[in-house]
């Protein structure tokens, strides 16, 4: 998050009433959603998301008793939450609910037979026809028209070379019309909207570059990835090519992995390692304390691996001190820790224990935790996305 308004003394007084005034407990699902919505601190809110977003999908797809409409909706409606992490919260569980009962705001949900329904949510996702609504709701919107969509992508006359061309001209902002014997006939997606143009990045095209890249048809070599996450011509066609070559040509090892962290071509491409490279620094035996240690001085994106993959253990050893308060052998008092490096990438180390101690306190027994790990890119109102667990 951006905070170039706070001067270093600013800062330091922010820090101090981070500590003061942030919650020390999470009794509650109640309590997580304020943390996620107003707290202070971006780790604090990004667990308490990340761990609520976690409960709401698995009681909606687990057989629980889902979350009611009115907190589903109640942090990205008209009048939304002033953090990204709480207008976010919730994402999977309320494109899921799209296709149950739809979005509130529209009144119905979506069909996956019913073209002319697709296409009001599609609709709906442009800032044009919903000027009101934030952009997180309307690019739950536009996964949930995509993912309806998605077989129009793949069974076309051509086959996959054409598919290919259909992904690669949304992504270079074209209108596409997807294919006309699908279910879903006739549904248009304007691709110059950022929201539609990230679901297809986000939730279609890497893992098209990854399935059907290297067949003749298509040709989409590691090399062709590799340039268009460079030099792609906005954020969407740079991040999609950047999850697929990280993905599927860049050996999973620390030094390889450090190397397109520090020297990537592009931004995407540079956060695009993260995840992996967090998880693969958290298997080599270094320590939380020496993990933290080596992400001083080092390049953003690297230091941020290393403040994961510490956070990753931290989240095992973390524990209420006598007052309540999360803490690590580690850090000592999380909050007093993660207020300390605010604008710092270690901040991020504070989410996963911060996470793992939020659903012992609500009681909440998700097992291993699913996390975000997001950056702001120039470019883009909707942050980069990927994700990481903790360790068993």
């Amino acid at each position: 998050m951006k905070r170039t308004l706070f001067t270093v003394a600013g800062l330091a007084l922010l820090a101090g009433l981070l500590f003061v005034s942030g919650p020390a407990t999470a009794q509650s699902p109640t309590e997580l959603l304020d943390i996620a919505s107003a707290d202070l601190d971006p780790a604090a809110r990004t667990a308490a998301a990340d761990v609520l977003s976690q409960d709401w999908i698995s009681r909606e797809t687990g057989g629980g008793t889902p979350v009611d409409a009115s907190t589903l909706w109640s942090l990205n409606d008209v009048t939304p939450s002033g953090t990204f992490q709480g207008r976010s919260t919730g994402f999977a569980t309320q494109r899921a609910r799209i296709f149950s009962a739809g979005d509130p705001l529209i009144g119905q949900p979506i069909a996956t037979s019913d073209a002319d329904n697709t296409q009001l949510y599609a609709n709906m996702a442009l800032a044009a026809n919903a000027p009101s609504v934030p952009v997180e709701r309307r690019f739950v919107r536009a996964a949930a028209a995509v993912f309806n969509v998605r077989v129009g992508f793949a069974q076309v006359p051509d086959g996959p070379a054409e598919a290919f061309n259909r992904v690669q001209t949304c992504l270079l902002d074209g209108n596409l019309q997807s294919n006309e014997d699908n279910q879903v006939a006739g549904v248009s997606l304007d691709c110059s909207a950022e929201t539609i143009r990230r679901a297809v990045s986000d939730f279609l095209a890497s893992g098209f570059y990854s399935r059907f890249g290297d067949i003749p048809a298509v040709d989409f070599t590691c090399e062709d990835m590799l340039a268009q996450a460079e030099g792609g011509p906005n954020v969407a066609s740079r991040w999609a090519a950047a999850r697929a070559y990280v993905g599927d040509c860049v050996d999973p090892t620390v030094d390889a992995l450090s190397n397109y962290a520090a020297n990537g071509g592009s931004a995407e491409l540079q956060f695009a390692t993260v995840s992996s490279l967090a998880e693969a620094l958290a298997d080599s035996g270094m320590s939380a304390a020496d993990l933290l240690s080596a992400a001083d001085g080092a390049p953003q994106m690297v230091a941020l691996a290393h403040s994961w993959a510490a956070g990753l253990h931290l989240a095992t050893e973390v524990s209420a001190d006598v007052e309540g308060n999360p803490t690590t052998p580690t850090t000592g008092n999380l909050r007093k820790f993660s207020a300390s490096n605010l604008d710092n990438p270690k901040n991020a180390a504070a989410i996963a224990p911060f996470a793992k101690f939020f659903a012992d306190q609500a009681g909440l027994d998700l097992g291993r935790l699913s996390l975000t790990i997001t950056m702001d890119v120039s470019g883009a109102s909707i942050p980069l996305t990927s994700t990481i667990q903790t360790l068993n």
